[in-house]
């Protein structure tokens, strides 16, 4: 019952109605299960009810839209008091619900500071990741939850976790302008900083765990690395640049590192700043800082951490420019890091194609003769870079003014460009050097005034007849270098004296786009020459100074930094005029920037709505997406220009409606002027998905001839396959994924189409995508197969349809439920049955009898399979299964039942040779005289296969009739039988004409095992006062305790302790005790029997598992419970006469009551009697201890 706000009635008392009746106050609450009822009595508070509730449920039972669990709840409305009595209850902490949020999570989100700092007590997860990649902290600062951020704060929370888009907390924090948080998430930096500060070594590597390392602060924003020269902390700085600091972020004054570490003339600091700045360069490519350590550094200074050199890290991030740059300045091209590994070799392990080029072609031809330049090649070399004219002019006849120095092939000449020695150059020139000499990479002396950005020396080179397109390896003229090397100065030159700016390299870029690609903006605007007058023009709105200039310029020049050409411009700055000039000279109206945006992107994001509807007159596209996959709609929609919206919707609008009224003559007529792509409200559907939905064949073929997105998403993720899966639209399916949809793509909820028609009972379509190559055992992000969602959506059929393709029905979901355990949960009766048939078939054929014990209950033991028509008994004839073949026989399997083939498990027996069964089954009178429709009775069909086991017993058989009772052996067999029907009489009857002990076919039972296996307790009692052997082992090397442990024969298992019967034996296959054989079994009777009794608790078997662990395995709580002692908990709080903490005991239905404690033996009732506490002894009263149990003493 539930009160009309929500309350679970507990009793008239709470709302008035009268008991047991819908009053004035309340209605009847239907719930498809009992535990909604828990989890509205969580969101009202009552805590009441949930303790009623929670006896008969599962704890972590999890229902509603969400699958939230109640601890969920608790984290959604606040519910402490609730949470802490389900935690202390066994309620899963980090336990997911669907959309992928522990309570963690939740409660982050709600701002639900007193249930966070409970789970955190309890030990919740602090970095878990939602669907998203959020963190609790990352949820908490996006929904401004200010009072969980601090208690996840201070609990150590990653700073550095990143979402899915690769945010951090505090990028989430400022982009959101929540300033309070932001300014908590700083106070972090300012840790690391004032750690700095003092010097404190161990402050700032515990620090650094929890911060963004680069955090700048106030006043100057300095980071730490700043800090750290300030200070001349030398080895703190260390640490950072190994921790990955930036060397060259630069504070409010400009400066970075580097440049406070000089002015302050920190040696020291100036050496391992310039060492990493050098590797930041060569990382980034940033060539101009090359330029300027190249010369002053030591080119092989390796880091202390790896042991790379710069080269090293070039070949690591595949930076080609970077390397060619270094191998100018004569690397040691066969230094080794600390793995061992030369520059080559490390660019080989990362497959960095262009370093490994470049570094071929560096070595020497033998590589075990690299060792060095002769003296007066190096004399030479040394006079060139220091412009020292006496020893150039003293060398060089030796060396010759145009031979090339190894390793790289540049002469005299090349290195006199590559340090800017005019002087040495003219003097080079004027003896004959060949000013269009090419290197070992084709480079003349040109291209390397242009890499290191020589101006007079590119000036010198020109004017005496150096070619100025001269081609390298690459394809790249000086121009070119000029371009990737962001050589300004001698661009210029090159320009003034008409090199080529439109050659391209080997890959075929041009020089600009080199520079665009590059970010080197100023030899853009020099390429580009009066580009930048234009686009001037185009925002002041000067009519007549943009047609001045467009006859002077390429009208689609881009200016940086965004790569916008004029009608961007014109389209951002509302030039309609303008706009019709640019076009009507060629300007490309869809062109687009850097960020891939069009002018009608730039116009929607900026809301400037007569542009828009100007654009769309000139047939812009607006279909386009940019490198974000945004459509000029999308991009209004994102920026909340809603007006705009409606501009360019309005064509999309009547696309859809067309759609869903089936007119296709409207939608041919529509789509040359639409987005196919448009999606529309409520569900961001779009043509294609609306298709699908109304049954439209004939649109959809056409919507997809004109190429609509077949893997579009809508607002809850799902493709157009999935809405076909959802609508079970087979034929819609069928167009669908022969025009490319795929049946493995996922939606927001991790669902394939495949899982998306389980839920749905859509039998047709699950089938057809199966067919098609639909993963049938694939997880969503909730871990869930398709089978695992037919039965939670009690989707019968499909599990029947799963299951016939071999689905794995043995898998677990998030919870570790099978789906056999998930349709028990769910109480869907037909899917049990059907899942319990598929897992005895496999517990046969595996051989498990214990599992075959577990799923008779569940099943009509004579059912057969639709492919071939077998029955258990068969598949156990089939793999020679005798334990379990006497198992089904005696739970009412028809002996002779028939297959298609009207074979019986005789027959079968025969043709796998089973011999076993074959004496099984003849035990139990089995015909030998059926035919099959071969016409072959079980005798012909072995000797046919060459059955000897089989034949021998059939012949036997046929020898021993069983009406003659005169032998012994039928007398003990009829012994076996009297004890399985349970008639007493006539064990009795027997008893004195057999032997006691006597073991019989097909497992060598005797009586007492027998007994225990059925559960006979006077007859167990009798076979012990006659004497038998209580610790019989049979052909499994069980004893008769053992089988009390399977069945929950707790009787027989009493009777059995008390007649001495062995604790502690284990069987011969797993080596399990009869304890760890109830802890498998959830024999929980048998369990308590056998504890009470002292059986050892610590036994493992042959895979090392104990008792304990194989109940926590197999899902058996009141067994794990009791092993871990919920009566010694109880008589505990009762030695502290806590009356709370008891009655929170006492709710859970498996503490012992009468749990005696050693040594003393004493009940809960003896200590409360022992400390005359009337209150507690009233509470146990109150459950129905036994008041007559004895302690050690007697008492």
């Amino acid at each position: 019952m539930m009160c009309s706000n929500g309350q679970v009635c507990i009793s008239p008392e709470k709302c008035g109605c009268p008991e047991g009746r819908s009053g004035p106050k309340c209605e009847k609450v239907s719930h498809s299960n009992p535990g909604d009822e828990l989890l509205a009595a969580v969101q009202e508070g009552d805590l009441d009810a949930v303790k009623t509730l929670l006896p008969s449920l599962d704890i972590n039972y999890v229902g509603g839209e969400d699958e939230n669990s109640a601890l969920h709840e608790c984290a959604i409305h606040n519910r402490t008091e609730i949470a802490e009595y389900l935690l202390n209850n066994g309620a899963q902490v980090d336990l997911f619900n669907k959309p992928g949020h522990t309570a963690l999570l939740v409660s982050a989100k709600y701002n639900t500071a007193e249930v966070t700092k409970l789970l955190l007590e309890h030990n919740a997860a602090l970095e878990l990741k939602n669907n998203w990649g959020n963190t609790p902290l990352l949820k908490a600062v996006f929904y401004d939850s200010i009072d969980v951020v601090k208690i996840l704060l201070k609990a150590n929370a990653s700073l550095t976790a990143r979402e899915k888009h690769g945010k951090t907390p505090l990028d989430v924090a400022q982009e959101r302008n929540y300033y309070d948080i932001t300014r908590l998430l700083i106070g972090k930096g300012f840790d690391l900083i004032g750690a700095v500060r003092k010097g404190d070594m161990e402050e700032v590597r515990r620090t650094l765990k929890h911060v963004h390392i680069d955090y700048a602060g106030p006043p100057l924003e300095n980071t730490a690395l700043h800090e750290a020269v300030m200070f001349n902390r030398v080895n703190i700085a260390g640490v950072l640049l190994q921790n990955n600091a930036t060397v060259g972020l630069r504070n409010r004054d400009r400066n970075n590192a580097l440049n406070l570490a000089m002015d302050k003339n920190y040696d020291d600091l100036i050496r391992l700043l310039e060492e990493y700045h050098l590797m930041d360069a060569v990382r980034e490519e940033h060539v101009t800082d090359l330029r300027l350590f190249l010369d002053n550094i030591d080119i092989n200074y390796a880091l202390p951490d790896s042991g790379n050199t710069a080269l090293h890290v070039a070949a690591i991030h595949n930076k080609p420019m970077s390397a060619r740059m270094l191998l100018d300045h004569n690397p040691d091209i066969y230094k080794l890091n600390n793995k061992g590994h030369t520059p080559l070799q490390t660019a080989v392990q990362v497959d960095a194609k262009d370093v490994i080029h470049i570094l071929l072609m560096a070595r020497s031809e033998d590589m075990e003769e690299h060792s060095a330049m002769d003296s007066d090649e190096r004399k030479l070399l040394n006079g060139v870079r220091k412009g020292q004219l006496e020893d150039v002019s003293s060398t060089l006849d030796k060396v010759g003014v145009n031979t090339p120095i190894q390793p790289g092939g540049n002469t005299a000449l090349h290195y006199a460009a590559i340090f800017g020695q005019s002087e040495i150059a003219n003097y080079l020139i004027d003896n004959q050097a060949n000013v269009d000499a090419q290197d070992n990479y084709g480079n003349s002396p040109l291209h390397d005034a242009a890499i290191h950005d020589r101006p007079e020396l590119a000036k010198l080179l020109l004017t005496r007849k150096a070619e100025k397109n001269i081609k390298n390896i690459w394809n790249e003229n000086p121009l070119m270098t000029c371009t990737w090397a962001n050589s300004p100065h001698v661009l210029k030159i090159l320009l003034e004296k008409k090199a080529d700016p439109s050659l391209p390299n080997d890959k075929g870029q041009k020089p600009r786009e080199v520079a665009m690609d590059q970010d080197h903006y100023e030899i853009v605007r020099l390429l580009d020459g009066s580009g930048e007058d234009l686009i001037a023009g185009v925002r002041l709105g000067v009519l007549e100074e943009v047609q001045r200039v467009i006859a002077l310029v390429n009208i689609n020049y881009a200016g940086p930094p965004n790569g916008n050409t004029a009608l961007h411009e014109a389209a951002i700055n509302d030039k309609a005029e303008i706009a019709d000039t640019l076009l009507e000279n060629g300007a490309l109206r869809d062109i687009v920037n850097n960020d891939g945006n069009t002018a009608l992107h730039l116009a929607a994001e900026n809301n400037v709505t007569d542009m828009v509807t100007y654009l769309i007159k000139h047939d812009a596209k607006i279909d386009l997406q940019n490198k974000k996959g945004k459509t000029a709609l999308q991009t209004a929609k994102d920026f909340k220009q809603w007006t705009v919206m409606r501009l360019i919707q309005g064509q999309g609008y009547d696309l859809i409606g067309a759609v869903r009224e089936g007119n296709i003559e409207k939608v041919q007529e529509i789509i040359p002027k639409v987005d196919l792509n448009f999606q529309g409200p409520p569900d961001d559907n779009t043509a294609v998905h609306e298709a699908v939905i109304h049954n439209r064949p004939d649109i959809l073929a056409l919507l997809m001839e004109k190429g609509a997105d077949v893997e579009i998403w809508n607002k809850i993720g799902n493709s157009v396959l999935h809405k076909a899966a959802i609508h079970n639209q087979v034929d819609m399916a069928k167009v669908l994924i022969s025009h490319g949809a795929s049946a493995i793509l996922l939606n927001d909820r991790g669902n394939a189409p495949l899982h998306e028609a389980a839920i749905e009972n859509n039998a047709e379509m699950v089938t057809y995508l199966i067919e098609h190559g639909a993963p049938i055992d694939e997880f969503n992000y909730n871990k869930d197969t398709p089978i695992l969602k037919a039965v939670r959506f009690q989707s019968a059929e499909v599990v029947k349809i799963l299951l016939s393709h071999n689905a794995s029905f043995n898998i677990r979901d998030v919870h570790f439920q099978t789906p056999f355990e998930l349709a028990q949960w769910k109480r869907a009766p037909k899917i049990i049955e059907m899942l319990a048939e598929y897992n005895m078939m496999q517990a046969i054929q595996e051989g498990n009898v214990f599992n075959a014990q577990k799923y008779m209950e569940f099943i009509n033991v004579n059912f057969t399979t639709e492919s071939k028509g077998l029955s258990p008994l068969h598949k156990a004839a089939i793999h020679n299964r005798p334990e379990i073949a006497e198992m089904l026989i005696r739970n009412f399997a028809y002996v002779d039942i028939k297959n298609i083939h009207g074979s019986t498990p005789l027959h079968d027996a025969a043709v796998h040779n089973s011999g076993e069964v074959s004496k099984v089954l003849l035990y139990y009178n089995a015909s030998t005289d059926i035919e099959n429709e071969w016409g072959n009775t079980a005798l012909q069909t072995a000797m046919e296969f060459n059955a000897n086991y089989v034949v021998l017993a059939l012949m036997l058989d046929r020898t021993n009739t069983k009406d003659d009772n005169t032998d012994g052996e039928d007398v003990n067999k009829d012994l076996l039988w009297a004890v399985r029907k349970g008639d007493i009489t006539e064990v009795k009857q027997y008893l004195s004409n057999v032997d006691i002990n006597y073991s019989g076919p097909p497992d060598d039972n005797t009586g007492i095992h027998e007994a225990a296996i059925h559960d006979q307790l006077e007859i167990a009692q009798l076979l012990i006062e006659r004497g038998i052997n209580v610790d019989g082992l049979n052909t499994w090397g069980l004893t008769p305790l053992h089988d009390t442990a399977i069945h929950n024969s707790h009787r027989v298992a009493q009777v059995l302790i008390q007649q001495g019967a062995a604790l502690n034996v284990v069987e011969k296959k797993w080596g399990n005790s009869p304890l760890m054989t109830a802890a498998w079994s959830n024999a929980t009777d048998v369990f308590l029997v056998l504890m009470e009794a002292g059986a050892d608790m610590d036994i493992k078997d042959s895979d090392g598992s104990t008792a304990l662990q194989l109940a926590e395995l197999r899902g058996h709580h009141k067994i794990v419970r009791l092993i871990k002692g919920k009566g010694k908990d109880l008589i505990g709080e009762i030695q502290n006469q806590n009356v709370v903490a008891v009655e929170r005991i006492l709710a859970d239905d498996d503490v012992d009551i009468n749990y005696a404690a050693p040594p003393e033996g004493n009940t809960a009732l003896h200590e409360a009697a022992a400390l005359d506490n009337v209150d507690i002894t009233n509470i146990l009263i109150q459950r129905g201890p036994r008041i007559d149990v004895k302690n050690n003493e007697g008492l």
